[in-house]
């Protein structure tokens, strides 16, 4: 604040500049009247001014310095025995004092930036960054200066402001994740005016948080919905696997109707089970979690239905697992197992017609029990003209003996009667429907 003061005294051009305090106060009077600074009316305005912005050094405040400058400036404005070109005079001169204090305040902070040392140099994932890279953002605080990568930025602002307590909004001012002191709002200005001279994509919550005057609880209360829609979705996609399982269960107990015809082994990888159901589960939350009667809460159930019918058609073997018998030398066989994994795309728009017949169509499937150590009470399909693939089927059950199992299974070009499907050759789909007389004839031949 002294040097405002100091400047007001050199723009009256005074051969003597006073600090200002509770010692020289009286003194300072004494010197205006002797020279005869108050002669001029604008003069008497900004004397006015400087005596009655007076402080305690000991217990400065700038905040509250600023406040106390601007009231005065408008107490004088607003006197109704202060002449209008009085009035324009003081704000031409107030304007000029402004503008030469805040080019000092500038300059003042261009020293204490490059004066700063530098404590932090890397990313949040301890990869050197380059302060010139349009990507580095640098962070002054404390006189110390912290480089931060855009995509960390980022991250902690969607974080923070999408922060949910049993999915109600309670967002949370970000800190520095080196020393723990807050953002000021001077910090968010910047890093929010550093995203767009960058041309960087601004976060949609940031944007609302930018246009309250990151004002925390004005954000809250018009960026509800928003707020729990990101916090749904940063949930679901940043969540480990152990933690979204649950949540899976829980839609597939819900959509039963739609996904009974699925057979999820237990030993699938969760964790690539997971990554395969992170669009469906979001869908899953916000049908849930969202407001209620919103329209992305309704669509949320509509889609999620729609994609499961989608997934299962597509594929109603996903998830089961399939095993491989190779031969060898002296015909041993060597049985390995594998996770049927094919899915459609989630994004990729699907002709529902199309995705009516299965997508794994064998040429020839026989039904057999094998009394085998690794394969010791599993109901598994011989698929192919060559023992290459079997996997788990729950219908049509029959025991056989080993001689039967071994005749089967070297019979490669014989028909075994009551045991083998006849499909198209070569694993191919076949585009038409199967005649009634056809499907009655193989359901006969199971039984």
């Amino acid at each position: 604040m002294n040097a405002l003061r100091i400047i007001i005294q050199k723009f009256f051009n005074q051969d003597r500049i006073f600090i200002l305090d509770k010692n020289n106060k009286y003194e300072f009077c004494e010197y205006i009247h002797a020279n005869s600074f108050r002669n001029n009316p604008i003069n008497n305005l900004f004397y006015y001014y400087f005596f009655n912005t007076t402080c305690d050094e000991y217990n400065f405040d700038m905040y509250d310095n600023i406040i106390k400058k601007f009231n005065c400036a408008n107490s004088i404005i607003t006197n109704m025995f202060v002449l209008e070109p009085q009035i324009n005079k003081f704000l031409d001169t107030f304007s000029k004092i402004q503008r030469v204090y805040y080019g000092f305040v500038k300059l003042a902070q261009l020293y204490k930036f490059k004066k700063a040392t530098v404590q932090v140099t890397t990313d949040l994932c301890m990869n050197d960054l380059d302060p010139k890279n349009s990507n580095v953002f640098v962070l002054y605080q404390n006189k110390s200066k912290y480089y931060f990568s855009i995509k960390d930025l980022t991250n902690m602002l969607n974080r923070n402001l999408s922060n949910c307590i049993d999915f109600a909004p309670e967002p949370i001012i970000t800190k520095n994740p080196y020393n723990n002191v807050m953002l000021s709002d001077a910090d968010l200005y910047n890093i929010y005016f550093f995203m767009r001279w960058n041309d960087r994509v601004i976060p949609e919550l940031f944007q609302g948080y930018f246009m309250t005057n990151f004002n925390m609880k004005n954000f809250r209360y018009n960026y509800e919905f928003t707020i729990i829609n990101s916090f749904i979705k940063n949930y679901i996609y940043n969540a480990h696997h152990d933690t979204l399982y649950p949540i899976f269960e829980d839609m597939f107990s819900d959509c039963r109707h739609i996904t009974k015809k699925l057979c999820i082994d237990k030993e699938f990888p969760k964790d690539k089970l997971m990554n395969i159901m992170k669009p469906y589960l979001h869908l899953y939350y916000s049908w849930i979690h969202a407001t209620s009667g919103t329209y992305k809460q309704c669509n949320a159930e509509y889609a999620l239905k729609r994609k499961l019918r989608l997934f299962v058609n597509f594929n109603p073997m996903f998830g089961r697992k399939m095993y491989n018998v190779k031969r060898s030398m002296f015909n041993k066989r060597k049985v390995e197992h594998y996770f049927e994994e094919k899915r459609m795309n989630f994004y990729k728009e699907y002709n529902p017609s199309i995705l009516n017949k299965p997508a794994i169509r064998p040429s020839r499937r026989i039904y057999v029990y094998v009394e085998d150590d690794a394969l010791e009470g599993e109901n598994i399909v011989y698929s192919g003209r060559s023992p290459s693939v079997f996997y788990n089927y729950q219908d049509n059950q029959r025991d056989f003996s080993s001689s039967e199992v071994t005749s089967v299974l070297e019979s490669d070009n014989e028909d075994v009667p009551g045991l083998v499907y006849n499909f198209d050759a070569n694993n191919e789909v076949n585009e038409e429907e199967p005649d009634d007389d056809e499907e009655t004839k193989d359901d006969d031949s199971i039984s």
